[in-house]
């Protein structure tokens, strides 16, 4: 039920969102995880959605060889690459990973003009985004979505395999096997595999990437 009064009192209203964030939580640790696909609008194994995105871009090469495509975000503090499972198939990619880049990196990418951001289907992101409830209530990050820590992560995703932390670092990991994904039309057994890093509760990195042993094999016949 929505209370139109407790926006003339944004203290009683941050109140109400916390119990209400806090009860999501518990919820969450409780739920199973689900993985999630995509970022920037670009899915897992989805060759249209990567094709629509990367189609005017030149991929260069990962560190096994494989086509990675770089990008920089508008602000130049953010780095999405995206690396496909081979050059005979540059977009089908598998792996997704973004990261925080201080002023010490020197990465040669591609620049997003008109993207501050690389949010997945979930909402997570990198960075402090203003949300349309802080704005209306005047408060920051009140509704816990302007700026995603490890709670915040467990809470959209559910419980994860892992979560340690040491010292003002944490890290939180998802690892599920022969999960059913639709590619071209049918469902295909893969793996899966995420992992987000945080410091001072600040999530700096997240990657996720899917793989198959039938993948592997197939690749290895190509070359």
């Amino acid at each position: 039920m929505f209370y139109p009064a407790l926006f003339k009192h944004p203290a009683a209203f941050a109140a109400v969102l916390f119990f209400i964030t806090a009860a999501g939580f518990v919820r969450a640790q409780e739920k199973s995880p689900e993985p999630e696909l995509s970022a920037a609008g670009v899915r897992l194994a989805d060759r249209s959605s990567a094709r629509k995105f990367l189609s005017e871009y030149s991929p260069g090469y990962s560190d096994d060889g494989r086509p990675q495509y770089s990008f920089w975000n508008k602000f130049g503090n953010q780095v999405m690459t995206l690396t496909a499972r081979s050059f005979e198939d540059p977009f089908f990619i598998t792996k997704i990973e973004v990261f925080y880049a201080p002023q010490s990196y020197m990465g040669r990418h591609y620049v997003l003009k008109d993207r501050g951001f690389f949010v997945t289907e979930n909402g997570i992101f990198i960075g402090y985004r203003q949300s349309a409830v802080s704005i209306i209530v005047g408060i920051p990050n009140v509704a816990r979505e302007d700026r995603i820590g490890p709670n915040d992560i467990v809470r959209k995703k559910g419980a994860p395999t892992t979560r340690n932390k040491i010292d003002k670092k944490e890290t939180i990991t998802y690892q599920l096997k022969n999960i059913p994904l639709e590619i071209d039309g049918k469902s295909q057994q893969v793996d899966y595999f995420a992992q987000y890093e945080t410091n001072k509760n600040k999530l700096r990195k997240f990657v996720f990437e899917i793989s198959s042993e039938v993948w592997e094999e197939e690749t290895e016949k190509q070359q």
